[in-house]
């Protein structure tokens, strides 16, 4: 397909939301209502659903109308629905395009070191903070933009913070996120991190194929995107972690 220059996009549009936009908006019913949510379309065919309450996280996306997402039957949950007792956390697991797990814990449901720990953290289900969207001209690209961050923090305890940008281009098939994780308390924290990525090999660039996992005190997970490890404790599904 052909890519006009800006002026010439302009003349032929009357405002270039009919192309390209980013609509904010909250969902009113169910288990959803209350929370924000930022509905990007970029004009090629590719749109999709990043949910500010939730960890700017992404549930619904289409390319083309084809979903590239799925939503579990649990669907869209509000944080106020989070239970993060033992596998609580499925209750309110969307699933979508991409769901953050961690972020000083991860995994299955564990108690450690009398701190009893449910599946996969708390992280995405924490608000975003500062949380600002834009569509803008960037040169000759016209770029639809999300940022925001998310902490993870206690009293006496961890201070974890996580910086998101979420980016795309009028007239691109793809998605780019930006992540970093910054420990802003005094002392060392643990820390993981997992991306529940569904369809990931749709969208993730360079995706490894191979299994490199990490065994840490009460649980054992693959740090890659794609892999065969097939024995996770504690969990009731048969496979790994990311791969789940």
């Amino acid at each position: 397909m052909e890519k006009l220059e800006k002026n010439e996009l302009l003349k032929r549009v009357g405002d270039i939301s009919q192309i390209a936009r980013i609509t904010d908006f909250r969902f009113s019913s169910g288990r959803a209502e209350g929370m924000r949510g930022l509905e990007v379309v970029n004009g090629s065919g590719l749109q999709f659903t990043v949910l500010p309450s939730r960890c700017m996280d992404i549930a619904y996306a289409s390319y083309k109308g084809i979903p590239l997402s799925f939503i579990s039957k649990s669907g869209l949950a509000a944080p106020s629905y989070y239970d993060d007792r033992g596998l609580g956390f499925l209750r309110g697991f969307t699933c979508g395009l991409l769901t953050t797990c961690g972020l000083t814990y991860m995994g299955a449901p564990c108690v450690d070191q009398g701190e009893e720990l449910g599946l996969h953290g708390r992280i995405g289900n924490t608000p975003s903070q500062n949380c600002s969207a834009a569509a803008e001209w960037e040169g000759r690209d016209y770029v639809l933009r999300i940022n925001g961050e998310m902490r993870e923090s206690s009293m006496f305890g961890s201070n974890m913070v996580l910086r998101r940008k979420i980016y795309t281009k009028l007239g691109s098939n793809e998605i780019k996120i930006e992540d970093t994780v910054t420990n802003e308390g005094f002392e060392k924290s643990e820390f993981m991190l997992l991306y529940q990525a569904l369809q990931a090999s749709l969208w993730v660039r360079n995706a490894r194929k191979s299994c490199n996992y990490a065994t840490f005190p009460h649980f054992t997970f693959c740090s890659e995107v794609e892999c065969g490890y097939q024995s996770i404790p504690g969990t009731p599904y048969p496979s790994c972690s990311v791969c789940f």
